[in-house]
């Protein structure tokens, strides 16, 4: 039998089959070899888009606070808070206690951070985004401390030195340093597992460089504030007039102005005439006057009532780019210009002036040994006769076509009282009727204490060899029992003062407040049962955005009229002030 034999002859196409098996199981070995190394490229690169991803937010995170102006005094932010800075959403306060803001981010205060797991060490503020819009699945923690200007580091600030801080507080809003240290922290999960990106920066506050023109009049006549015995926060406010002016890349003016408010914080409020005017471009507001009106639920004006309110001149302007409030400021006008937010006499009617108690309910909740009537109010505008205004609130600013001169951006604030504030009126043991203190043609009041602050103004001029002037002019009185000394029982304390000529001793830190008003179930009460302090604005203080103030003309906090709550003391300013005028020009 014939074998066949198969031969490959030279030069023919193809494979056989053997060859073709070996190169499969070749290649198969190979891939099997290479899909482990190409599910670790395959997974590397998708760790390495996702950490992209986390710089990307952390870095769009540090650049929108760089957006931000680093302060912005609290007493500027106007009705929709467009004066916010980056202190408001990063370093709210020195509070434990959980804030929510409006972005639905959380924010705390930690006084003493240790350093763990990324944290910074010393106090910090911690703001928390459990959800990023647009990048889902990734979170990120933000936490700011101030910085002292140490060379090589920067240290963080300690905390004894932010005890009063607070950036929605007006007088407590101004940062302890300018230089800000910012960690993002921005974690995802992925392949099971949680990941973290942490980007530090510093952020420092510009200086007025960019800034050609700056002018801000701020005044506010009358605030008082309290709470109740359900803890709602009571606030009253009389005459508030803001005015700002700036020039950067743009030219911008506004004037807000509030002739009168009561607010409960968890109840009804009541709001005068008020009004807000923005320019460019040149803008004007007519407010019809507000009408007379009571909050609270009893008779006979609840825990606070408000006469006639009215605005005038509401206006502003950035004609030729120089912003200036009111719109005819400087017009040569007798007086001059202002905006002007007024509280109206109503001839002496019963609910009329400005009445603010911290009984919300009519209740008698008052301490005992005080004597308080349920009805009466703790805080009295008094009423006047006539129609004209008790209590006004005047502001100008305004920048010339003089780049550099002396007074060429100037500020104005001014605040008038025709009738005076009485605490803790009609008491039963405080004589009544038209009694005359001082010199014998001074009224007393109807108050256990009265403050009759007739006329009080701050101004200030660019390029001048003081920043502000001020002054006041006044009177304050109080009663105790009478004595062989003082037959009457009234006490009169002059309270005027310049910025020019002092006198720099507060006349109020002489006055003794063991003294008897009054006895209760044959016990003596002091006049500290009522008043816990009391004092005159002496100094203008200067900002750190270089504002002058002076936080108030007279600042009264009461005793607790509640026994044994703390928080049923009241505070009372007289003659908030506040002035800026700066030419970069």
């Amino acid at each position: 039998m014939r074998r066949l034999v198969f031969r490959r002859v030279a030069g023919s196409d193809g494979f056989t089959l053997i060859e073709i098996m070996v190169a499969l199981v070749i290649v198969g070995l190979i891939s099997a070899a290479l899909v482990p190394v190409l599910i670790v490229t395959a997974k590397a690169s998708s760790f390495a888009s996702l950490n992209t991803v986390a710089k990307n937010l952390a870095q769009q995170r540090i650049e929108s606070m760089r957006n931000l102006p680093f302060y912005v005094a609290y007493q500027n932010t106007g009705p929709n808070g467009q004066f916010y800075d980056v202190l408001d959403d990063y370093y709210a306060n020195v509070s434990t206690s959980t804030v929510t803001f409006p972005s639905g981010a959380t924010g705390t205060w930690v006084q003493s951070g240790t350093g763990a797991n990324g944290t910074p060490t010393g106090p910090y503020y911690q703001v928390t985004f459990n959800s990023i819009p647009g990048s889902p699945g990734f979170s990120q923690v933000v936490y700011t401390q101030f910085l002292t200007a140490a060379q090589p580091v920067p240290a963080p600030v300690p905390a004894s030195v932010l005890a009063n801080y607070n950036s929605a507080v007006a007088g407590q809003d101004s940062p302890p340093s300018l230089l800000l240290g910012v960690t993002v922290v921005t974690s995802w999960r992925w392949n099971g597992a949680s990941h973290k990106d942490s980007t530090f920066t510093e952020i420092a506050a510009n200086g007025n460089n960019d800034t050609l023109i700056a002018s801000q009049a701020h005044l506010t006549a009358l605030s008082v504030a309290s709470t109740d015995s359900a803890g709602n926060q009571l606030t009253g406010t009389v005459g508030q007039v803001q005015l700002n002016g700036s020039v950067a890349n743009t030219s911008s003016a506004s004037a807000q102005a509030l002739a009168a408010a009561l607010n409960q914080s968890n109840g009804a409020s009541l709001t005068g005439a008020s009004g807000t005017v923005v320019s460019p471009p040149n803008a004007s507001l007519s407010v019809p006057p507000g009408s007379q009106g009571t909050v609270g639920g009893y008779s006979p004006c609840g825990w606070g009532a408000m006469g006639p309110t009215q605005l005038t001149n509401l206006s502003s302007t950035t004609a030729g780019g120089l912003p200036a409030a009111p719109s005819n400021v400087g017009s040569g006008s007798t007086p001059a210009a202002v905006v002007e937010a007024d509280l109206k006499a109503n001839n002496g009617g019963s609910c009329a002036g400005f009445r603010f108690s911290n009984n919300a309910t009519g209740a008698a909740e008052a301490d005992p040994t005080l004597q308080l009537s349920s009805t009466a109010p703790m805080v009295q505008v008094v009423d006047a006769t006539g129609n004209g205004p008790e209590v006004s609130a005047k502001g100008a600013i305004n920048a010339l076509n003089s780049p550099g001169a002396s007074g060429a951006v100037y500020a104005s604030t001014e605040v008038d009282f025709a009738t005076g504030v009485a605490v803790f009126p009609g008491l039963p043991f405080v004589p009544t009727g038209s009694m005359t203190c001082g010199s014998g043609t001074q009224a007393c009041g109807s108050g256990l204490v009265n403050v009759f602050l007739t006329k009080a103004t701050m101004s200030c001029q660019s390029n001048a060899s003081t920043a502000a002037v001020a002054s006041y002019a006044g009177y304050l009185t109080y009663w105790v029992q009478p004595t062989s000394s003082s037959p009457s029982g009234w006490h009169t304390v002059p309270l005027s003062w310049s910025s020019a000529s002092g006198p720099a001793t507060d006349p109020l830190a002489a006055v003794n407040l063991a003294q008897t008003v009054t006895t209760y179930n044959g016990s003596p009460v002091p006049l500290s049962a009522y008043i816990n302090s009391w004092s005159t604005g002496r100094t203008i203080t200067q900002g750190s955005s270089g504002e002058s103030t002076i936080p108030s003309v007279v600042a009264i906090t009461t005793a607790n009229t509640r026994y044994g709550d703390s928080s049923s003391a009241i505070g009372l300013q007289l003659g908030t002030l506040s002035c800026q005028a700066v030419d970069n020009r």
